[in-house]
């Protein structure tokens, strides 16, 4: 699934002003849309795309840490694996441009914390 740029880029923004509940309001239409996407694809591999070639470095890592937060908040509510199996930096199907080292380092230090 390709993640909502919209939906991220908004959070970003409002994290920026200091719109905590437009932050919460775009966390979770986020977080619920990769959920939503995974709870249907049941017992199929699910990876997040998040073109980071579209994203500032901050971005990168809200899109990072949003997508452990899908995998921690399953194994913390003891259910089966509905989360995302992967992060993947783009589909390279637009005129972004690709992954490079520091975006997947951004992505590979946030994921793994």
């Amino acid at each position: 699934m390709v993640t909502n740029i919209s939906d991220l880029k908004s959070l970003s923004v409002c994290l920026e002003r200091g719109d905590r509940e437009g932050a919460k309001v775009y966390r979770d239409k986020y977080v619920e849309d990769i959920i939503g996407v995974c709870e249907a694809a049941k017992g199929v591999t699910v990876k997040c795309i998040i073109e980071i070639g579209a994203l500032t470095d901050e971005e990168i890592a809200i899109a990072s840490f949003l997508f452990r937060e899908c995998i921690h908040q399953n194994v913390q509510n003891d259910q089966p694996a509905h989360g995302p199996h992967y992060i993947k930096t783009s589909t390279g199907f637009n005129g972004y441009g690709g992954a490079t080292a520091k975006a997947v380092r951004i992505m590979a230090d946030v994921v793994r914390e």
